[in-house]
């Protein structure tokens, strides 16, 4: 229920955003309420509770965002309040992303190493994956030392494992079957 909810506003406000040309400037905002939300957990609280009246949390979004964020945004976090939707917040974020990224022909990946590359390496990378997917690549390099060497890159739902982890666990797998 709850993707589903999520689904539904994040796709009503990039709707409006592309109708209204501000995609970018929307992302942006929201992704900015979505780290206060994140930070900031008895902010969500407040949103949470039934105790505080709606014309209560309405006024504390007015003295927080009015004139800070467009009048889109402003609007937005208007009838997520009338409709008790603040929650889902970081499930409409992350669903407006997603829109974003396939419209703006954009893939996030991530490079799982044992050691931090080099900033040069992960550039090079970068251009790799933007030849073999043809879309523009936002990289992030976590480290993982179980990895032991080589890399594991997750672009989306797809895992190129090249790491030495999984062919130690391939060898091993071979030892056994030829035991058995």
């Amino acid at each position: 229920m709850a993707e589903l909810v999520s689904a539904r506003y994040a796709t009503a406000l990039f709707d409006v955003a592309v109708e209204g040309n501000k995609k970018k400037e929307l992302m942006e905002e929201l992704n900015n309420i979505n780290f206060l939300f994140e930070e900031n957990k008895s902010f969500m609280e407040i949103y949470k509770s039934p105790v505080i009246s709606n014309s209560e949390k309405k006024d504390l979004i007015k003295k927080i965002f009015e004139g800070k964020v467009s009048d889109y945004m402003y609007n937005f976090l208007s009838v997520l309040v009338d409709k008790n939707r603040v929650s889902y917040i970081s499930g409409i974020f992350n669903e407006f992303k997603k829109l974003y990224n396939d419209s703006e022909n954009i893939a996030e990946a991530i490079a799982i190493t044992a050691i931090k590359l080099s900033d040069e390496k992960l550039e090079k990378l970068k251009a790799n994956l933007c030849k073999i997917t043809n879309k523009t690549i936002i990289l992030e390099n976590q480290v993982d030392k179980e990895v032991i060497g080589g890399m594991l890159i997750k672009i989306g739902e797809q895992e190129l494992d090249g790491t030495l982890k999984k062919r130690l666990n391939e060898i091993k797998e071979n030892l056994r079957e030829i035991k058995a």
